[in-house]
Order: C-alpha cells, then structure tokens, then sequence
C-alpha cells in the first residue's frame, strides 16, 4: 500500500536527486501527445542557468515520485515578480492520487513568502488547474494560444495582461557542445514546442523560389525572378559565415514539412540586424511566424548577446505587423531605413 499525501514528504531537491528528476520527467512525459521530448533537459538547463527558482520533489520511502520546477518570467518584458510553473512530473503509476496538486500547492506557498513575489502563471488545462485557484481573463498572451490556457494567481499587486515570456532555458536550443545536433552552417538547430529551426539546405530552395516568385514577397520589394530568389537564398546562407547569424528553415516538429524561415539579417541593405519571417502558402494564421521568430530573437539575445534586433515591415503587412507586436516589439519612428516608408518595430533584450 502506498502512504497517504500527509505522509509524504515534500522538500526542496538536492544535488542527490538530479538525476532521478531527470528520469521521472523523462518517463512521465514521454506519452504525453504534446511532449517533445525536451522537458527533462529544460529542468536542467533552467538549474544551469540559475533560473530554477523553486524545485521540490515528493519522496515516498525513498523514491522520488513526483517533481515541479517554477522559475521566473516576464510579462511585457518585466519581470515585476512572476513565476511560471513547470515542468511538472509524476510517476505514472502514481498519477491521479494528488501528488502534482501536492507539490504545486505547497510550490505556490513558498513562493507567496517570498519577498517580491507577484503571482504565478502557467500553460495548461482551466478545468484542471482552476481547482488550485489559477484562472485566465484572457489577458495574458502567449504565441498564438488559446487565452484561456494561459492562466494566473495573483498574491499580491494588480492583475497583468500582456505578452508573457518564460524564462530563456525554457524555449529549448541545443546546447553548444550537442556535436550530434549541430548544423555545418552556423552551429545550431533550435527546437521549440511545435517547430524545429534548422539552416537551409539546397532542397529548401524550390519552395523558397515559389513564394519570392508571388504577390505575397510584395512586402520585400517582390516579385522576384529565379535569379533574384537564388542570390537572396545564397545572402541568406553566407550570413552565418559572416557575421555569426542568418536565416533557418522552420520545420514542423511532427511531420518535418517545411513551413517557412526566420532569419537575423545584416550587411549593406540592412543598417541594423533585423529580425524577419516568411511563412509558405497554406500555413498562414496558426502562429508559426511568432513561435519562430520568438525563439530565434531568444537564441540571438543569449547566445551572440545582441542587445536589440529590428523588424523592417511595409505598412501595409498587417499580418508581420502583428507578428511583431506579438513579440513586444515597439515602434521605433527614429531608427534608420533603407526604405523610408517602412515601419521598424524594435526587440530589446530582456
């Protein structure tokens, strides 16, 4: 028989448990049909970064059952004092006996005592999370979900509303020293939840050449013919040898269809480093400009440590508009253009 919640013991992690969370997340989320396979390695590089400001475990005899990591966020760019909760991990054959609800319940205390402690957020089920007090007024924002799955405590202060950011660790990249996962070009390969970022390949190019040949490269001074599409594939590629950054296809996690590229760009017609996107014909309107162009702009704050990006946009591009704004950039009515009717919408690190 297993011991009752009242018994188990709910503590903070120590240098001893690393491993066994690493396994139990491993295990609990592998069946999960959202899972990517990352979120053992997100609790890891959150407690590399120091960003993993709270995290307990549920011991039964010994055994680690259950885990819950919060760490810190930010809401328009602010920190302001919130948490986000996640992941969280339970045996699976002790799920549905209340240790997760244990260990968010008691999380949610700690963090409530601590000094400065605004709220918490989380991505997940309202019918789940509401029996804890999490609720959503769609107020807050994250990619291009559904508002309602974004949900809040609020300890102390006013309720937030805006365009909510985890922590850096948890939009997942592969670390430098992945051999295994690293492109030729460039040096990376970035995974997000729906998305894999990879550099482009010569089989890239016929899609890529489709769409600079349609109205729709209008906003980028298009249409282009074959020869103008092969010269823009080819500055795409060479940026990464010149100056560390450039543009990356963005593949669908689960089927591996290519559905576009986001790029950092420079060099004589940009005169910043400007953050841009393009999404193919037919997947339009579900999000994956922003996912994409999120976890680039989060790799090039991070990894070059770029203190600002631009976005260059015709004003009439109200779907890239609203990329941008999405991704909290703001409107820079000062900043230089090569084109001086484009709008510029400026990303500052966090």
């Amino acid at each position: 028989m297993h011991k009752g919640l009242t018994e188990m013991l709910i503590r903070y992690e120590t240098p001893a448990d690393i491993d066994a969370i690493h396994d139990l997340t491993s295990v609990a989320f592998k069946p999960m049909p959202y899972s990517d396979g990352t979120e053992a390695e997100i609790v890891s590089r959150l407690r590399a970064s120091g960003d993993l400001a709270i995290s307990l475990v549920a011991e039964d005899e010994g055994e680690i059952l259950g885990h819950v990591a919060f760490s810190p966020v930010t809401i328009n760019g602010v920190r302001g004092g919130w948490f986000g909760l996640g992941p969280i991990s339970v045996k699976p054959e002790r799920q549905r006996q209340g240790i997760g609800k244990a260990l968010i319940v008691r999380g949610l205390k700690l963090l409530k005592e601590r000094e400065g402690a605004t709220g918490c957020v989380l991505i997940g089920n309202p019918d789940i999370y509401s029996r804890i007090g999490f609720s959503s007024d769609g107020q807050l924002m994250y990619l291009d979900l559904d508002r309602r799955l974004v949900q809040r405590i609020v300890f102390r202060g006013t309720t937030p509303s805006g365009m909510l950011q985890f922590a850096r660790p948890l939009k997942p990249q592969t670390p430098p020293d992945r051999g295994d996962d690293m492109s030729e070009i460039g040096g990376i390969k970035i995974r997000t939840e729906r998305l894999r970022l990879r550099t482009p390949e010569m089989d890239d190019f016929a899609a890529y050449a489709e769409l600079m040949a349609s109205p729709r490269s209008g906003g980028m001074g298009g249409p282009f013919d074959r020869r103008a599409a092969w010269g823009m594939f080819c500055h795409d590629v060479a940026l990464w040898q010149l100056f560390g950054h450039g543009a990356l296809m963005v593949d669908l996690a689960e089927t591996g269809e290519c559905v576009g590229q986001v790029g950092i760009n420079h060099g004589p017609l940009f005169p910043e480093k400007e953050l841009g996107w393009l999404v193919y014909e037919g997947h339009e309107g579900r999000g994956y400009a922003t996912e994409a162009a999120m976890a680039l702009r989060d790799w090039a704050f991070a990894t070059p440590s770029l203190p600002s990006l631009v976005s260059y946009i015709a004003p009439g591009n109200a779907a890239s508009i609203a990329v941008a704004q999405r991704l909290g950039g703001r409107l820079d009515l000062t900043a230089p253009r090569t084109d001086p009717g484009d709008l510029v919408y400026r990303h500052l690190a966090a």
